[in-house]
């Protein structure tokens, strides 16, 4: 029984220990007058209605928001409503809901390289520190399987705004599908301020000469990720790593089931998806903030 709930305990004494001294129960049981002569009430219609809003925002968000993002987009929704983290967390635990995550990886950085050229080709270090839109775009690949085999869709996100702003998709990984992916980010974002950066890994498709030309074309400072410091491109990996989690399996999906599927979600997590690193704001706002 001492390992029982309070509320246990509570309920046991008013069933079985009618006949004691309610002091005396009290004390052997280890709960306090308070809790005895508590009288339990049915919750509220508001708080009800909190709880369901609780969880419908947690389904509208496809399972992905936890807690905290939960927080925010109640206070920012259509009819604006202060919750308690404690109490949000209490309702997702009650209804077995549980958010979408994916395991972190920790990846080993190399020490620094000394030379100089590889230094000076790295042009974003203070990559946090950028809070202008179109400034600097991070691009890179990823694989994603269908149901006949595999694909690569190569993609840049703006730093500033965290907006995906150009995709590209493919059976290869040559420089054509890297430079599609520019030339779609160019075409959705044709005012981008002067010295803008386009950064990417040591990948082959971003270091050949065709795509420097064309990055001299569109008037872009180019920078590289030093070997080993896969760090450097963290915006854009963290993307893929968080589309990975979060998108529905396209596993079993048609090629062009699977590129739509990756489309949507892009729309969707410009438009819905709300970051911390940005004051809990989307994509979109964040831009719409920032050119305003």
């Amino acid at each position: 029984m001492l390992c029982y709930r309070p509320q246990e305990k509570v309920e046991f004494a008013k069933s079985d220990l009618t006949a004691y001294p309610v002091g005396e129960v009290c004390r052997i049981l280890g709960i306090t007058r308070a809790a005895y002569y508590y009288k339990h009430r049915p919750p509220s219609h508001d708080k009800l209605a909190l709880e369901q809003m609780v969880i419908d925002c947690f389904n509208k968000h496809h399972e992905e928001y936890g807690k905290k993002r939960i927080k925010h987009a109640l206070a920012k929704g259509p009819q604006p409503v202060q919750v308690s983290l404690s109490f949000i967390a209490r309702v997702l635990r009650e209804n077995d809901l549980h958010a979408k995550a994916g395991r972190k990886k920790t990846k080993k950085e190399k020490p620094e390289p000394t030379d100089p050229k590889i230094k000076a080709a790295n042009l974003i270090k203070d990559k946090y520190a950028v809070k202008m839109p179109n400034y600097l775009w991070c691009f890179d690949n990823t694989e994603l399987p269908y149901k006949d085999g595999k694909f690569y869709v190569c993609g840049g996100l703006d730093v500033g705004t965290r907006r995906v702003v150009g995709l590209s998709w493919g059976f290869h990984q040559r420089t054509s599908l890297a430079i599609a992916a520019l030339l779609d980010a160019c075409g959705r974002n044709p005012f981008r301020p002067i010295g803008a950066v386009y950064h990417s890994d040591n990948g082959g498709c971003f270091k050949s000469e065709e795509m420097s030309e064309m990055l001299d074309k569109m008037h872009f400072r180019r920078s590289l990720s030093r070997p080993g410091h896969p760090m450097d491109n963290q915006p854009i990996e963290s993307f893929w790593h968080t589309l990975k989690t979060e998108m529905p399996d396209t596993s079993q999906m048609s090629y062009n089931d699977a590129v739509m599927t990756v489309f949507e979600y892009i729309i969707d997590y410009n438009a819905n998806r709300i970051h911390s690193s940005i004051d809990y704001l989307t994509p979109n706002e964040k831009y719409q903030q920032l050119v305003s």
